[in-house]
């Protein structure tokens, strides 16, 4: 058969386009797997339909293995190889075929899906499913988000928003494959969505910078960027419990003194500079001065805390609109987690209360914010993401889980996740971790997740009615300063370093 006409059989699914026929073999066909005869070309991965019980078998190809009869005895080859190829001597070619292996996933019957209860006959016709059953079959909706490709079918990945978001999305892969890409792209169709298909507030706690591009081009005017400098908590906000669980080693007997220093800082207006010097001027012993002290001392140099708060909670959560914290310029961690506890804290009281609109919190690194193992007072926003995790969908507030390890995030947090969308890993624990977490994975795509290319990623979940390989569109917007090719950077530096020094010379 022509291969450019194999090749338009696996795209063209406007019709139902034979690619094989259905064989025995011992294993079946049964009602869970079956094998057919490739006729043309096909991929692992894409979807393969077959007709029974008055509906469509629909089921994803797992495997394809290639034979020939005339290779199949070693010696018989090993003949030839001493004196002329066999593929001069005999019709080889003619005797190639391939076997594809299909799991059944469902039986698509009156627009509805069943579980099938019979087996496909040998000799059946297998074909490409027609677009419009295969979103049917997937669950995709017309209004979707417009994530990229259903892989090796020419469906657009139009998911819908509620099925993907409502019950919290986790988006994992190694260092990379593509995560800030693909929530970009997350981004980018939340941002474009209209107000009768239900406009939601975007908030992103960016670690590297890699968001802070939404500030110009078609997005310009729905995002708004936060630096880590502009950031500011007010005191009034501030209790001394909270202070408590950012330096736990703030003993008991120093809280009522730094209560009481609190309550007055609070009723003047004033910052933590004030703060201190009430403490200093206390009446309290010396000793607890001296176990309080070094804690707000470390406080003040975070430079966080204020009299007045920026930015306000209603300001960053708006229908359409994207918030993004650009904390690339905060190194110190204690201060990244204080930010992400007190913003999400303000926002889950606002949403519940219905203040603001309803939220996505797409939240970068977060194993480093809501860690599985953590030692006391170091993963001090841990407590609110596990909260929002377990009861956010109930008032409105989606969360988003962007890890690049897995196996450290916080269980109770990536369990509440009901749909992932998982790009390439290669590490065995965190491998062994998606797979006792993310429902709906099996050993097939298990071992495909080592193997995805860049921009390849797998949807499972509450999102799709079943697994789906997908290649993930390009971005609208321009790519963030995070990371480059390697040597590329290098030479980048030595021109940079090369034209200062030229600058300076000629300035001289």
């Amino acid at each position: 058969m022509n291969q450019a006409k194999a090749v338009n059989w696996v795209f063209n699914m406007e019709t139902e386009v034979p690619i094989g026929i259905v064989v025995s073999s011992p294993q079946g066909p049964n009602t869970g797997y079956y094998q057919f005869l490739v006729k043309g070309t096909a991929r692992k991965g894409q979807f393969a339909g077959a007709d029974c019980e008055g509906g469509k078998l629909i089921g994803m190809v797992v495997e394809i293995h290639c034979a020939n009869k005339y290779f199949e005895k070693a010696e018989g080859v090993s003949d030839f190889s001493h004196s002329a190829l066999i593929t001069d001597s005999l019709p080889v070619g003619e005797w190639e075929y391939r076997i594809a292996t299909v799991r059944v996933l469902g039986l698509l019957k009156q627009g509805k899906i069943h579980r099938p209860e019979t087996p496909l006959s040998p000799g059946c016709q297998v074909f490409c499913p027609k677009k419009e059953e295969l979103a049917t079959f997937l669950g995709l909706e017309d209004a979707g988000l417009v994530l990229g490709q259903v892989a090796n079918s020419g469906l657009e990945a139009r998911v819908g928003a509620d099925r993907l978001l409502s019950k919290h999305l986790s988006i994992l892969a190694m260092s990379g494959a593509g995560k800030s890409h693909l929530a970009s792209v997350l981004i980018e169709e939340l941002l474009s969505r209209k107000a009768e298909h239900g406009r939601l507030a975007v908030v992103v706690f960016d670690i590297h910078g890699e968001y802070a591009t939404f500030s110009s081009g078609d997005f310009a005017r729905q995002a708004r960027i936060v630096r880590g400098s502009e950031i500011k908590i007010p005191l009034g906000f501030v209790s001394a419990g909270m202070i408590q669980s950012w330096y736990p080693g703030i003993t008991q007997v120093a809280m009522h003194t730094l209560e009481a220093a609190l309550y007055e800082t609070k009723k003047a207006k004033e910052g933590v500079e004030q703060l201190i010097g009430r403490v200093e001027r206390s009446g309290a012993r010396d000793n607890i001065k001296s176990s309080l002290l070094p804690w707000l001392y470390k406080l003040r140099r975070l430079e966080l805390i204020g009299a007045q708060g920026q930015p306000s909670i209603k300001s960053i959560a708006r229908p359409g609109r994207l918030c993004v914290f650009d904390l690339s310029g905060i190194d110190s961690q204690k201060k990244r987690q204080i930010i992400v506890q007190y913003f999400a804290t303000r926002l889950f009281k606002k949403i519940r209360c219905g203040q603001v609109a309803p939220t996505v919190m797409m939240l970068e690194e977060a194993h480093n914010f809501a860690p599985e193992k953590a030692r006391k007072g170091s993963a001090v926003a841990k407590q609110i993401v596990e909260k929002i995790a377990r009861e956010g969908r109930k008032f409105g507030f989606s969360l988003c889980l962007i890890s690049q390890r897995p196996v450290h995030l916080s269980v109770t947090a990536l369990s509440q996740c009901n749909s992932s969308i998982i790009l390439r890993i290669v590490n065995p624990n965190d491998l062994k971790n998606i797979e006792t977490s993310c429902e709906g994975i099996d050993e097939h795509m298990l071992r495909a997740i080592t193997t995805l290319r860049t921009g390849d990623s797998i949807l499972l979940g509450e999102a799709v009615n079943y697994p789906v390989f997908l290649k993930v569109r390009q971005r609208k917007t321009m790519v963030g300063r995070g990371g480059g090719v390697l040597t590329h950077l290098a030479r980048k530096f030595e021109a940079q370093a090369l034209k200062d020094r030229k600058s300076v010379e000629a300035y001289i």
